[in-house]
């Protein structure tokens, strides 16, 4: 009969595999918008006022989306642990098409809808102009935003967490180095300010996203 500390210990094993790289995408995400506030702040302080009034309505309708990739591995994961690899590849080519869909949904929604979404949170003025630039730019990210997603949750389902870490970290890296180079001109980068940051922002998430769908297709996935 197994001690029951002993079965703790191999439960709680299971999860810190599923929850390390999980909690390490999470701190690379806040990371990657961490770096965005930091360098425009240094650069200019009304830029900073427009991306945290960018970012509040941003955030708040991606949660949505965030909540459906999950859902996806969720179900993929049950549906492979039951061996039943068909149902699960059904539901990762359900996620590729609903999410690339949603996503570009999402781009054009925040391209055209950005200031007044800013106008509704009480933006004026230069907060308001920067605000906008800032949103624009970051809306080109959705381009392929949906297709890593997607990705991602086919590698999570299969259990292949750290190829999912190791494309965030250096996704928040290359973001570092390109904010530094587009808000302040560096590099042979024109001078771009706050939409500088954006436009590093959606370049480095696109990278990333193009990257973890090459490691998808190279490692024998469900698809």
């Amino acid at each position: 009969m197994n001690h029951p500390f002993s079965d703790a210990k191999e439960y709680f094993l299971k999860i810190s595999i599923i929850a390390i790289p999980v909690t390490l995408e999470s701190v690379a995400e806040y990371v990657l918008v961490f770096t965005d506030m930091a360098f425009v702040g240094r650069y200019q302080t009304v830029g900073l006022a427009a991306i945290n009034n960018a970012l509040m309505p941003f955030f708040t309708l991606m949660s949505l989306y965030f909540a459906i990739a999950q859902g996806a591995t969720i179900l993929m994961t049950q549906r492979l642990g039951g061996k039943k690899e068909s149902h699960a590849r059904r539901i990762a080519e359900t996620a590729f098409f609903y999410n690339t869909l949603l996503a570009l949904l999402y781009g054009v929604f925040w391209y055209l809808a950005g200031r007044k979404i800013l106008e509704l949170v009480g933006a004026k003025g230069e907060v308001l102009e920067l605000g906008a630039q800032y949103l624009a730019c970051l809306a080109i990210q959705f381009v392929t935003l949906g297709l890593g997603f997607a990705a991602g949750s086919v590698l999570q389902a299969q259990n292949r967490f750290a190829l999912v870490s190791a494309v965030v970290i250096g996704k928040t890296l290359l973001n570092i180095f390109l904010d530094w180079a587009m808000i302040f001109g560096k590099c042979g980068f024109p001078e771009m300010g706050v939409a500088g940051s954006a436009l590093a922002t959606s370049i480095s998430s696109i990278v990333g996203d193009l990257a973890i769908v090459s490691l998808l297709l190279s490692n024998h996935s469900l698809l």
